[in-house]
């Protein structure tokens, strides 16, 4: 990783620890249900895209759902070794790479554009609305192949589930069954959610936002002013606030980056109360 690379992921690293303090905690604000197919079981063993695959043909355990309370985002993909880099900060319940792209969906109608969120099923399974996370035919589906549409995306397309659907990217065409309607996000991240390596099959581009949960009780920090003005990276602040109480809600939804000159003016500030030469 270049020195430019780690100065951003320690300032990230250093947003997501006094965020953690604090968002809240509890579980994700009310979602849509996920719909199965009626053709298909809660087993999704009706469809082995990857039957060879053990991962994908065993029972999945279950898994508590975690609100995510963060999003970070970067010019280039996340790291498997940066997520678990994230994910080892004390405090920090779950961490999932996600990668957003555009594609080209062949339906009856025509083609239509049609948004992904691309991810490692086993690792943002717990930052999924808690309907789509309790729902294990999800990610065993995913594991094999399958794409989930966001419900209102499936009038849209006027799609029926349990068909295939031709995916355009940039390197090729996939034609994964459609395995179901599942919520990726509140709101959703994107109209249909496929796995990382779908989306690198495709062509699209590698993760670059990053998904934090955080656990009850997490450490307060502070951002470390001396290494924003250094590396010259702006914190990303998520501006959403959470409800107090989990499952209420949340006012907004977005990211914004802090201004530069408010860090330089804390240190101008700090040093003049401390007595040292600028």
């Amino acid at each position: 990783m270049t020195v430019a690379g780690r100065s951003a992921l320690g300032c990230l690293l250093a947003l997501l620890i006094v965020a953690a303090a604090g968002c809240s905690s509890g579980r994700d604000p009310v979602a849509s249900d996920t719909y199965l197919p009626p053709a298909t079981t809660s087993t999704v063993s009706d469809t082995p895209a990857d039957a060879g695959n053990p991962s994908a043909a065993a029972q999945l355990p279950t898994v508590t759902a975690v609100s995510p309370v963060l999003q970070a985002i970067s010019t280039i993909p996340f790291t498997a070794d940066q997520a678990q880099a994230v994910r080892a900060v004390p405090g920090v319940a779950a961490v999932a790479r996600v990668g957003l792209g555009l594609i080209t969906a062949n339906v009856p109608q025509g083609a239509r554009q049609l948004s992904v969120a691309a991810v490692d099923p086993l690792e943002f399974r717990p930052l999924a609305p808690g309907p789509t996370a309790e729902a294990s035919f999800v990610w065993q589906g995913l594991l094999q192949g399958n794409v989930f549409l966001a419900h209102e995306e499936q009038p849209v397309l006027g799609v029926s589930l349990g068909t295939d659907l031709p995916l355009k990217g940039p390197k090729t065409t996939l034609s994964p069954r459609i395995g179901g309607l599942a919520a990726n996000g509140v709101p959703n991240l994107a109209g249909g959610l496929i796995s990382l390596q779908q989306a690198q099959a495709l062509g699209l581009p590698g993760p670059t936002m990053l998904l934090v949960a955080i656990t009850p009780g997490g450490p307060p920090t502070a951002i470390d002013a001396r290494r924003v003005v250094d590396s010259g990276v702006a914190p990303v602040i998520n501006t959403g606030i959470a409800h107090k109480d989990a499952g209420i809600g949340q006012i907004g939804a977005g990211i914004a980056r802090a201004p530069l000159a408010c860090f330089s003016a804390a240190l101008a500030e700090l040093g003049r109360r401390l007595g040292l030469a600028a």
